[in-house]
């Protein structure tokens, strides 16, 4: 299954708004600055799924999208090099390293 986010907090992933006309799913637009005119259904997945919403099809489970990758299709989801890696782990230790600061700074 293909993962469909709720938010996009970290501001890492991309949003996702599919148009509905006469209650059927019609156009996709992509992207964080987009505004729609329109209702629809509005979530956010990561920005290599963004770039292949053509291989699947969306369906919805109650009020939740789901994507499914349509019969004969490949996601292809890209590697992170080493560097890519140390940058994510120093991220998560700077983030971790500033709340322990907070933490300690309302101790006080």
């Amino acid at each position: 299954m293909i993962n469909v986010y709720e938010n996009n907090e970290e501001g890492d992933k991309v949003k996702v708004f599919y148009a509905v006309k006469y209650g059927e799913l019609s156009t996709s637009t992509l992207g964080n600055s987009a505004i729609s005119k329109t209702s629809g259904i509005q979530f956010y997945v990561d920005d290599y799924v963004a770039l292949q919403l053509d291989k699947m099809d969306i369906t919805m489970d109650g009020f939740t999208p789901k994507l499914e990758l349509k019969e004969g299709e490949e996601l292809i989801v890209p590697e992170k090099s080493e560097k890519e890696k140390e940058i994510e782990r120093l991220k998560k230790e700077l983030e971790r390293l500033q709340a322990e600061e907070e933490d300690e700074e309302d101790a006080e």
